[in-house]
């Protein structure tokens, strides 16, 4: 018989701790999960995880600015943070005007960070396969862009 002692693990803010299921169980918060299932914590404070929970990473917020966007795309079809859809092969941007920070959720893959571009009075850009009312974007159109604008 062998004792094994496992310690808390302190979730900061700005942190989320990506648990996986090592057989199917419920959760703390009575969530039915399947064997192999990856979810995240994001509570601050301490955590310690049940038997039947192992901890995959903990992962870091990604701090978004006027300046910085977060480029993503959908791994699965899931419903996102923003209470969004997304279909799988979708890819969108999360700014500043939707959060301050994002941690990206269990089937989000980060593309990478995008700086904005920003034009003077005095210049002008062609937008390809821009981004319609709807959040989707119009594959094959162009969208001239010009003057003080971002």
């Amino acid at each position: 018989y062998q004792r094994r002692v496992r310690e808390a693990i302190i979730v900061k803010p700005n942190q989320a701790l990506r648990l996986r299921a090592k057989k199917a169980f419920v959760d703390k918060r009575g969530i039915n999960r399947k064997a192999g299932e990856e979810w995240l914590v994001s509570e601050s404070g301490g955590y310690l995880p049940g038997v039947n929970e192992e901890v995959v990473q903990t992962i870091e917020a990604y701090i978004l600015t006027d300046k910085k966007a977060l480029h993503l795309e959908a791994t699965n079809t899931f419903v996102d943070v923003f209470g969004k859809e997304r279909k799988a092969g979708e890819e969108w941007l999360v700014t500043l005007s939707d959060a301050e920070t994002h941690i990206p959720d269990v089937f989000e893959k980060v593309v990478g960070e995008v700086k904005i571009t920003t034009l003077t009075s005095r210049q002008y850009c062609v937008v390809l396969d821009p981004i319609g009312k709807d959040g989707k974007p119009q594959m094959g159109k162009r969208e001239l862009r010009k003057g003080e604008i971002s």
